[in-house]
């Protein structure tokens, strides 16, 4: 409207225009961005790719409060990001203290998570703890994650399970014939067994 109305009597004052200009560049390259001229003359920004890994800026307490709040899936797939991603949260034995599962969890992905519970304790020097975990497995997969839980001779204090296919007399004849999993009761301090 401006322009219509005062369009004649509008003058551009050369000097301010082209300190516009260069704060403008100034602006998008501090913003990491970069300004592109196309072949019609108009112009769009474009990011430039950040160099520093933001995990390598953060002190470890940080990245440890944070990794304490994701849940299974968030955490392997920050795994995946980069190397120093990698490194972060495989050195962190907080990750596992509370660690929070995908509900209802497959025994392909509980098996992923048994592989972070193994780097974890080996990058880490830690004992083999877990202080809290619920599992919900699938119905047809529960069987295989109870038998990958108990082969990870991972002591665990307090444990939630909550069964459709086994109940308990059929956990009862699991406990007697293997001896893993006999230890892994054995070892714990509080368990919550329910059946669906």
């Amino acid at each position: 409207m401006g322009m219509q109305k005062y369009g004649k009597q509008l003058r551009v004052n050369k000097k301010l225009f082209g300190q516009l200009l260069e704060e403008r560049s100034r602006l998008a390259e501090k913003l990491n961005f970069i300004i592109i001229a196309n072949s019609e003359g108009k112009e769009h920004l474009k990011r430039i790719e950040s160099k520093t890994d933001f995990v390598s800026i953060f002190p470890l307490e940080v990245i440890s409060e944070v990794i304490r709040y994701l849940d299974q899936k968030d955490i392997l797939s920050g795994l995946t990001v980069s190397h120093a991603w990698n490194q972060a949260f495989t050195s962190l034995p907080q990750a596992l203290k509370f660690p929070k599962l995908v509900k209802p969890i497959s025994r392909k992905r509980f098996a992923k998570f048994m592989q972070f519970c193994n780097a974890v304790f080996e990058n880490s020097c830690s004992h083999r703890f877990i202080d809290k975990l619920e599992i919900i497995p699938v119905r047809n997969d529960e069987l295989s994650v109870f038998s990958q839980l108990s082969e990870a001779s991972i002591r665990i204090s307090h444990l939630s399970l909550s069964l459709r296919v086994i109940d308990n007399l059929k956990l009862l004849k699991l406990l007697d014939s293997n001896d893993d999993m006999r230890k892994l009761f054995g070892l714990l301090d509080f368990l919550r067994f329910k059946c669906l």
